[in-house]
């Protein structure tokens, strides 16, 4: 019985998972580092996330990891309508 769970197991996991993610394209896009110095304060170090909002804007968002040399602070990125954002509609 457990041989015959095991065996339907690894079938469905052969069957739904892919051996490696979907690739996609690379697209240039605009860059982030100029709205992310704006504050004249400390500069995040990376986005941590980005996403298209149902009207088509592009925001971000940094982490606020409160290293030792980090204010800890987290910033919110409205970076633009998906068009200037990525360069097309």
């Amino acid at each position: 019985m457990r041989s015959a769970i095991r065996s339907a197991i690894r079938s469905a996991i052969r069957q739904t998972a892919p051996l490696s993610p979907p690739s996609t394209p690379a697209h240039p896009c605009a860059p982030a580092l100029p709205d992310l110095r704006a504050t004249k304060g400390w500069t995040q170090e990376k986005l941590e996330g980005l996403t298209v909002a149902g009207n088509g804007e592009v925001y971000a968002v940094t982490d606020n990891d409160g290293l030792e040399n980090a204010t800890g602070e987290t910033v919110f990125l409205r970076l633009g309508s998906r068009g200037k954002v990525f360069g097309r509609s």
